[in-house]
């Protein structure tokens, strides 16, 4: 006898040919792996078709800029937008005098605003604007603010400063008055003229 007929006629084979139910359940089991195949085939080729097309677009719009020619104005309105970007940000020779000049600015606008006020300094990291260098310092600070106050302080480090920016802010109101924010400072490096 063969092993191949020694299979045939083990019990499982003989249980598997009587009972329709269990071949039903073994052909739905194959089906659903073979649509869970396709459906993962499918995703995959979907995938790369849209970063094909995210690609060809790219590339074609390189390509449109490149065979577009450069306009002397607008390179020039460029380059004044570029140095007026810079002109009101507030310099600085060092991070050490960066970090210096954001405390005391931090401390200039919680003065009178903030009692029990913490500044603490979170980060000072170095920036880089196309040409231009600078740091960003990070600072924290915790205290206790009353409700009129909240407005002219927001005022102060939001949008309205180019070289301020609040990056978060917790106020409890009514019970403490207590304020905790995050909020950046951006020094450019000032150029020295070495003679």
């Amino acid at each position: 006898m063969s092993s191949l007929q020694k299979i045939k006629n083990t019990p499982l084979i003989e249980e598997f040919r009587q009972n329709t139910r269990l071949q039903w359940l073994l052909l739905l089991v194959f089906i659903i792996l073979m649509l869970s195949v396709t459906k993962r085939f499918s995703d995959f080729v979907n995938e790369a078709e849209a970063e094909r097309e995210t690609q060809f677009s790219l590339f074609q719009r390189v390509l449109a800029a490149a065979n577009q020619p450069l306009d002397e104005n607008s390179v020039e309105k460029a380059e004044a937008l570029y140095q007026n970007a810079f002109a009101n940000l507030p310099t600085a020779v060092s991070d050490s005098v960066a970090q210096a000049q954001a405390l005391k600015r931090m401390e200039q606008i919680t003065t009178n605003r903030i009692s029990r006020s913490r500044v603490s300094l979170v980060s000072s990291d170095r920036i880089s604007f196309g040409r231009k260098s600078g740091w960003q310092i990070r600072l924290n600070v915790a205290g206790q603010m009353p409700e009129k106050a909240l407005i002219n302080f927001l005022s102060e480090t939001s949008g309205n400063h180019a070289d301020t920016r609040l990056l978060s802010l917790q106020y409890n109101p009514k019970v403490s008055n207590t304020i905790s924010f995050v909020v950046d400072f951006v020094y450019v490096e000032e150029q020295r003229n070495e003679l």
